[in-house]
């Protein structure tokens, strides 16, 4: 697929009243008064494994600016996304994030052949932006890429929202294939090398572990 002009979106939502089961369905916040709006990128719901929150994320793509505000328009003047979904998800919502990221120019958007599970890893990035730091950081990621471990689904750097955050989404056939390739890669000199050089622009990080939704078009 190639990459959009803007995108994707980024929806961050939390739901304190639900069932704590990590592998829980989560169509219920998926309607079709949404998707006749939005193309769908990536539905999926991830929870972390020792309390168990759940937080659904999505991940949209949209063509511009313009196209974006012309989605919010029609959703709010849509009685079925209003009535369906809107309205009793409001009482199960604890709060709500959404970013605005550019797939950078150096990535294409992945399709995985198969299924799988998803690690979205954050990087909080120092000042300055790409120019600073940019070089350094596909180096890292062409690194990991090179090992053969994983596959890159996306690269995407925030342009609304946290600054200078750089979210990058991975596939790997389940989390211990998962882990067992980082172990290799952390012995590998190129990646050492590569990450060493990276990491001077890093302020921190995070990693989820994602499991799609059963009506996610990617697995």
């Amino acid at each position: 697929m190639a990459p959009q002009t803007l995108g994707p979106a980024l929806f961050n939502g939390q739901f304190p009243g639900w069932p704590s089961h990590p592998l829980i369905s989560l169509h219920v916040l998926l309607p079709p008064a949404l998707l006749k709006h939005m193309k769908l990128q990536h539905k999926m719901h991830l929870t972390e494994l020792t309390i168990r929150i759940l937080t659904p994320l999505s991940l949209f793509i949209v063509d511009s600016f313009a196209h974006r505000s012309a989605v919010r328009t029609a959703l709010a003047n849509d009685k079925e996304w209003q009535e369906k979904y809107l309205s009793p998800m409001l009482t199960c919502l604890d709060k709500q994030e959404n970013e605005i990221a550019y797939l950078v120019p150096w990535c294409e958007l992945g399709n995985p052949t198969k299924e799988g599970v998803y690690e979205l890893v954050t990087f909080q990035m120092k000042p300055g932006g790409p120019a600073v730091w940019g070089q350094a950081f596909k180096a890292a990621i062409k690194a990991h890429i090179n090992t053969g471990y994983t596959k890159l689904i996306g690269v995407f750097h925030t342009e609304y929202g946290f600054l200078n955050t750089v979210n990058v989404l991975w596939w790997n056939e389940d989390p211990d294939s998962r882990a067992a390739g980082r172990h290799y890669a952390h012995e590998d000199p190129r990646v050492v090398a590569a990450v060493r050089e990276s990491v001077q622009f890093l302020e921190s990080q995070r990693n989820m572990l994602l499991i799609p939704t059963s009506f996610s078009p990617l697995k």
